[in-house]
């Protein structure tokens, strides 16, 4: 009976203590997360996976042109309480909307976050097809 109880009590410990590391572990990936550079990659990239993915360029509900319009306005509410300010800025021109690289590339943004004493900045130049 010793033994059992000895094995019920060890197994009831190492339970407990895979529980409670669940709380201790660090997450050091959250401010990696929350850094500008992440934020205006996610934010390129985002925009780079949707250019290729539109068949229009403006026109129709489904264009490209209807996507940075909701993209910039979703952005202006969500920044609102925050402690950045995300503003993008685009040039789309739909003349060039099937070129190749190294022809003149449809659009332009410029993406920068100001906060907390920094100002980050990233300019792209983006193709609908590669």
């Amino acid at each position: 009976m010793f033994v059992v109880a000895i094995v019920f009590l060890v197994g009831l410990i190492f339970m407990i203590q895979q529980v409670l590391f669940q709380y201790t572990i660090l997450d050091i990936s959250e401010p990696a997360r929350m850094s500008d550079t992440h934020v205006i990659r996610s934010l390129t990239e985002d925009i780079n996976r949707t250019i290729k993915a539109k068949l229009e360029c403006n026109g129709s509900d489904d264009s490209f042109e209807r996507y940075l319009e909701e993209l910039d306005s979703s952005l202006k509410k969500e920044e609102t309480g925050r402690i950045h300010v995300i503003s993008i800025s685009e040039s789309l021109d739909c003349n060039y909307w099937n070129n190749l690289p190294p022809a003149e590339n449809p659009l332009n943004i410029s993406i920068r976050i100001t906060g907390l004493g920094k100002d980050t900045v990233g300019s792209f130049k983006l193709y609908h097809r590669e």
